[in-house]
């Protein structure tokens, strides 16, 4: 079973928007006024606009034939070879967004069937937030809601009541972990 843990968008919000008494955005250096509500319009539809895939609905994203065949042999194959299984689901909000968070494995060979099985469970298409240069290399993902690891993007696909993951760290940590031998593997 892939671990899965939630995040409400209530407290994301918290953490890269400004704080309504103060003004201050608690990601940024201390201090740090917050972008006056016209910006944060403004960045609002550029981010829809540059990640427009990303922003159709459940049943168009889940309908397209790409996202079908992906589905359908990703999970497929993750049922048959390794009686793949995520326990869970039934937790999650289907009203509002919110954030799924994964631990990193090795192989990554469970993030797809995740992002996946949950539309076949939910109804839900999960939008994934993935290496930018994993994007860029293979555009062909977008079509599965995959979409480049942007902390705007991410705000704004949660704000639309969309359920996001994010598994933190990745390519350049497996990487290190690849070419030291696994010597730091665990510290």
């Amino acid at each position: 079973m892939a671990p899965l843990e939630v995040f409400d968008t209530a407290s994301f919000h918290g953490n890269v928007r400004a704080d309504g008494g103060s003004g201050v955005n608690k990601r940024s250096p201390a201090g740090a006024a917050a972008k006056p509500k016209e910006e944060s319009l403004a960045g609002t539809v550029s981010v829809q606009r540059r990640e427009a895939l990303a922003f159709l609905s459940d049943e168009e994203i889940s309908a397209h034939p790409i996202y079908r065949t992906v589905q359908k042999v990703t999970c497929g194959a993750a049922y048959a070879m390794h009686g793949f299984s995520v326990e869970g689901w039934h937790r999650l909000p289907r009203s509002k967004g919110c954030l799924l968070v994964g631990i990193h494995t090795t192989h990554s060979g469970d993030i797809l069937p995740c992002m996946l099985h949950a539309q076949a469970v939910s109804g839900q298409v999960v939008r994934g937030l993935l290496h930018r240069l994993l994007v860029l290399a293979c555009p062909i993902i977008r079509y599965i809601g995959a979409v480049p690891g942007y902390r705007d993007t991410a705000y704004e696909l949660l704000k639309s009541g969309n359920w996001v993951a994010v598994i933190p760290g990745g390519a350049e940590e497996i990487m290190a972990h690849a070419t030291a031998n696994g010597k730091d593997a665990y510290t």
